[in-house]
């Protein structure tokens, strides 16, 4: 003779009782709605991707809107009688150089420069780290401590005063 149990015969019951199951996201998935409410990142966002933009589509930007080259010279048009040059027009929207050239289309040009610059020296970063790394992980031992300590050592360096071409530390005056 089987005897039910009580617990059984609602089980069914409590789980149509639950309010619903629990969805696991992804690290991608979370990612993006925190990004989606942070606003700041959001501009900062768009403001990297409308640099780039203009850094590539520089050569299009001179000579389909602005007109002229980032080397035109405008001495005539852009200077005064003394040589100093005159401020933003509606041709020139940052003003010109002492030479008469363009300082917009200049800044488009030197955006192109910053960006390779930039994404060559990450580029390098990346490369001599993941090598460096590779090395300290696979050999191990006291080559690990050594390419450990020398990097400590490197990033411990106030880089930013004491190697500039110009700065007081290094510089010698004769």
């Amino acid at each position: 003779m089987a005897t039910t149990d009580p617990t059984l015969a609602t089980a069914p019951q409590l789980q149509d009782l639950t309010v619903g199951e629990v969805a696991g996201r992804s690290p991608w998935q979370i990612f993006w709605s925190r990004l989606r409410k942070d606003r700041a990142a959001l501009l900062g966002g768009v403001i990297i991707v409308l640099f780039v933009l203009m850094a590539v589509l520089a050569p299009i930007i001179s000579h389909n809107i602005i007109h002229h080259g980032p080397n035109d010279l405008f001495q005539d048009q852009m200077t005064n009688e003394l040589g100093l040059p005159k401020g933003p027009t509606g041709q020139f929207w940052f003003g010109a150089d002492s030479n008469g050239r363009d300082v917009f289309v200049r800044t488009l040009y030197g955006l192109r420069t910053s960006l390779v610059v930039a994404i060559g020296a990450t580029g390098v970063a990346v490369a001599l780290g993941s090598v460096l790394g590779l090395i300290a992980g696979f050999v191990g031992g006291w080559v690990d401590i050594l390419i450990s300590r020398a990097v400590e050592i490197l990033l411990s360096l106030p880089l930013h005063r004491a190697y500039h071409p110009r700065s007081n530390a290094v510089a010698v005056r004769t």
